[in-house]
Parts: C-alpha cells; sequence; structure tokens
C-alpha cells in the first residue's frame, strides 16, 4: 500500500519524526509501568488486527491502540499514560500490547527506508 502513495520525501521524514515520537513515548511509559508495579504481565495481543474499538480507557474515554493496563482485582483497564487505573492496594497488572517494542523498530526502519529511496 505505501507503494501506492505519493508521497514526498520531506513527507515520509515527517511521517519518521512522528512516529519516532510516538514510539519513544510508548516504549518509555511501558518500561515505567514495567517498574513501577511488582510482577507485571506483560501480554501481546493474539490478534493484531483486533478492533481497537473495544478497547476504551476508563478514564478518558481514548481508544488504546498500541497498549493498555488491566488490573484483574478490579477489573479496570486504561491508558498506560495514567500509570494507574485504579485503587486497589495491591494491583495485578497486565501489561497488553498490539506490537511489541522489536515490531515497532521494524515499523521504524520501514519508514526510513522509504526516506532513503524516495526522491525528492
Amino acid at each position: 500500500m505505501a507503494e501506492e502513495i505519493g508521497f514526498t520525501k520531506q513527507s515520509w521524514q515527517k511521517l519518521y519524526e512522528k512516529f519516532k515520537q510516538m514510539m519513544d513515548l510508548e516504549i518509555s511509559t511501558r518500561n515505567c509501568i514495567l517498574s513501577l508495579y511488582d510482577h507485571v504481565k506483560s501480554i501481546e495481543f493474539a490478534n493484531q488486527q483486533e478492533k481497537y474499538d473495544r478497547s476504551v480507557c476508563k478514564i478518558c474515554a481514548n481508544y488504546m491502540f498500541l497498549s493498555y493496563i488491566f488490573c484483574w482485582k478490579c477489573l479496570k483497564k486504561g491508558c498506560i499514560s495514567h500509570q494507574s487505573i485504579c485503587a486497589c492496594s495491591a494491583p495485578q497488572i497486565s501489561l497488553y500490547i498490539r506490537y511489541n517494542n522489536e515490531e515497532l523498530q521494524g515499523m521504524l526502519a520501514k519508514l526510513e527506508s522509504k526516506i532513503r529511496t524516495t526522491g525528492s
């Protein structure tokens, strides 16, 4: 599909920068969740194409496309940016991720490749 899109080199560069910014924040926040809670279970989506509209944050009502946290004690889920989604004294947190860090890096590499192969 990307081959069919007539982006300029400048457009690919801007897309690369925005994706890198989003990816860096995502990975950093995931790492924060992993260090914030004891025994976080990290679970990759069984189906990466799963509809994201089923995962809505209970705090801000935003869609959670890349990842979310879920407490097995109170059954609440929310954006990883909130870091705390419940008031449980000892939450049992799982981190659900659609794409692991390596997959995100691969996507970034594809964008970088587009920059190199697209003419001015």
